[in-house]
């Protein structure tokens, strides 16, 4: 009983904070906090106050949030405020979360060693603007490995994301980079019936194999 009781406060304390988020009332926001609501209070669903104005794309929101010492590493079951940003386009949040908190988001969410162009092969990034976005404004993800020699472009290739790969070519992404079991990026695309994938980059000059063409056909019966 006590449990339950103090899950209801949590949530009416929050209603009022999270509502402000979500419609982007910045004034509200700080008055809510002023009055003393914790800036990392989750709602029913697990989320803070940063991850809805993520969601919903209040740039200017967030920047008062993480101002006022939101944790931009928070996560739910699911999401984070990064993924949130990626996954719903919102640029400008993406923007506001690098300017502030770049080496805190890379540490604590992706991990030291793993880009943001890991992000993008994820089912987040929607389409090609992101795309751009992040890479212009995330280091070298073109060049990055992990530890098995896979790039972003072995990566993009094996979860068929067509939309990565001309983004990733265009930045001087290399097509024959070979992994340490000797795959490039359009023998993943093969293996995995990427067949889109595929397309793409025999387009780009990829040079296939007779085994690859072998699974073009195979794949499309």
């Amino acid at each position: 009983e006590a449990a339950e009781r103090e899950a209801k406060e949590r949530a009416e304390l929050a209603q009022g904070l999270h509502a402000a988020a979500k419609c982007g009332d910045q004034r509200a926001v700080q008055l809510h906090l002023a009055g003393g609501k914790q800036v990392d209070v989750r709602d029913h669903n697990g989320d803070t106050p940063l991850m809805v104005a993520a969601h919903e794309g209040h740039a200017d929101v967030v920047m008062a949030l993480v101002n006022e010492g939101a944790d931009p590493t928070a996560k739910n079951v699911w999401d984070t405020p990064v993924a949130n940003a990626i996954n719903y386009d919102q640029h400008e949040v993406m923007r506001v979360l690098l300017e502030l908190c770049r080496d805190l988001i890379k540490r604590e969410v992706l991990g030291d060693d793993i880009p943001l162009t890991f992000a993008l092969c994820a089912p987040l990034a929607k389409g090609p603007k992101m795309v751009d976005f992040l890479l212009d404004h995330w280091g070298d993800g073109v060049r990055w490995k992990d530890k098995e020699n896979n790039t972003a472009l072995h990566d993009a290739a094996r979860n068929g994301h067509p939309f990565v790969i001309a983004p990733l070519v265009d930045r001087g992404a290399v097509l024959e980079a070979l992994n340490k079991k000797g795959q490039t990026p359009l023998a993943i695309a093969s293996t995995g019936g990427r067949i889109d994938v595929m397309q793409q980059l025999l387009g780009y000059g990829a040079l296939p194999s007779a085994t690859m063409l072998s699974d073009v056909v195979r794949w499309k019966e």
